[in-house]
């Protein structure tokens, strides 16, 4: 049998050169919870190699862990939480919102200008409190969403919805470190008209470049397309879901 991480000749449980099991079924639900269980809270020699390979090569990096090099990666959903656990203490630290806050906090200001009494307008007010000082679990309840506009956006393409989350948390991770790097010039440039949006065009161009490579067997006309696409269906979802929370709160104070 040939080694999925290094392709070397492996005939038992486990391969003699990379140490990697033989046997990997695709990446299943199941899969995905053990990987919560087992190594979210560590951070092993793969965690760099992994920041390094998705900055150079992300796309690729990418399908190769789907399809089995996972040897030297650091897994996705730890990856995600670890980075995004980061992202938001240094934020904290120095004093700087995190991009979420930022919405939360237009959110909030909307809703008082208009001098919105709306129980449920309250209730969400709330919920995106919660949402913006838990940071890391926020990315992680995103994350299904974000994954679905993309596994429709992309539908036809080899890879499923659970391997759309799986990739998705790479991607997301990696853009959390754009916004770390970010937050210490933000201090200093603040004065400069748009300066916050540089960091979220850049994290959007990023995920443009891994669609790229990941589907190279798409034109770059139709990964263009699907990555509108994908942050389009986004967008809806979460404000269907807003929208149901608001009929709802709405319901409950009548």
């Amino acid at each position: 049998m040939e080694c999925k991480n290094c392709g070397n000749i492996a005939n038992g449980f486990y391969c003699p050169h990379c140490a990697q099991k033989t046997k990997l079924d695709r990446i299943t639900f199941r899969s995905l919870l053990e990987e919560i269980s087992d190594t979210v809270f560590q951070i092993n020699k793969g965690f760099l190699y992994t920041i390094k390979e998705l900055f150079v090569r992300p796309g690729h990096t990418i399908r190769e862990y789907l399809e089995g090099k996972r040897k030297n990666h650091f897994k996705p959903i730890a990856f995600v939480f670890t980075l995004s656990t980061i992202y938001f203490f240094i934020s904290r630290w120095i004093d700087s919102g995190t991009f979420l806050s930022e919405i939360f906090e237009s959110f909030t200001q909307s809703a008082y200008d208009n001098n919105d009494k709306f129980e449920g307008t309250k209730a969400l007010i709330e919920v995106f409190k919660w949402l913006t000082n838990n940071y890391a679990y926020t990315i992680l309840t995103l994350l299904p969403l974000y994954s679905l506009a993309s596994y429709f956006s992309f539908l036809g393409t080899k890879f499923n919805y659970l391997e759309h989350l799986a990739l998705n948390a790479y991607i997301s991770g990696q853009q959390a470190i754009i916004y770390i790097l970010f937050l210490t010039p933000n201090l200093f440039l603040n004065s400069i008209h748009y300066i916050d949006d540089i960091p979220l065009f850049i994290s959007t161009v990023y995920t443009f470049w891994v669609f790229r490579q990941l589907f190279s067997e798409l034109g770059i006309g139709a990964v263009i397309f699907r990555t509108i696409l994908t942050y389009v269906l986004y967008f809806v979802f979460i404000i269907g879901i807003i929208t149901c929370f608001g009929i709802v709160f709405f319901f409950l104070n009548m």
